[in-house]
């Protein structure tokens, strides 16, 4: 039976509550926790080596939330980008350049009918770019989002080559009419 991860990502607003993981009902065999404390995140995905990137609103931050034991915890946060930000009349723009080097990957090999885990001979690398654009006027709010991810390893024959399954363009783009209450169109390419 195969088992799916799901991730779920909580995007701020003015007024926050802390989450209830009690209230959640999930069907049985599934488990939830909090993996690390990102109140202002907008965007996530997991690097190619298995840590967390989250894009931080507030600040325009691209934070790192390594989790090396495996334990399902974040260990710590770790900024690795260059940001810039400009806002003005309802305008906010911010735009990172980031990049991380995961040493040691684990990489699956095929061994017959099984698999087996060894470490890769070289450095996982995923250099990238985000930017975020909004828009306030009036109840309107519009967001737009895209990122773009070279992840590369070094493949079984020692060439550098792309990571399986990372694309490396993603976009969102998000209306949001607030009044007495919030009602919104969004829309994502991959």
């Amino acid at each position: 039976m195969s088992k799916y991860l799901i991730a779920i990502l909580l995007l701020s607003c003015s007024h926050a509550e802390k989450l209830d993981l009690e209230r959640l009902k999930l069907p049985p065999g599934f488990h939830i926790a909090v993996f690390a404390d990102a109140p202002h995140a907008r965007q996530m995905v997991f690097s190619p080596g298995g840590v967390l990137l989250v894009t931080d609103m507030s600040d325009g931050t691209v934070l790192a939330f390594p989790d090396t034991k495996h334990t399902g915890h974040a260990e710590r946060a770790v900024t690795e980008s260059l940001d810039a930000k400009w806002a003005d009349e309802g305008w906010d723009v911010n735009l990172s350049l980031f990049d991380s080097e995961i040493r040691d990957p684990l990489q699956a090999l095929p061994s017959g009918d099984k698999l087996a885990l060894s470490n890769a001979k070289g450095p996982r690398r995923a250099p990238g770019a985000e930017a975020l654009i909004g828009y306030v006027t009036g109840p309107w709010h519009v967001l737009a989002s895209w990122s773009y991810l070279e992840a590369s390893q070094v493949d079984p024959t020692g060439k550098r080559s792309d990571v399986p399954l990372v694309p490396h363009q993603a976009g969102s783009l998000d209306a949001i009419l607030e009044s007495d209450q919030r009602v919104g169109l969004t829309g994502s390419i991959t």
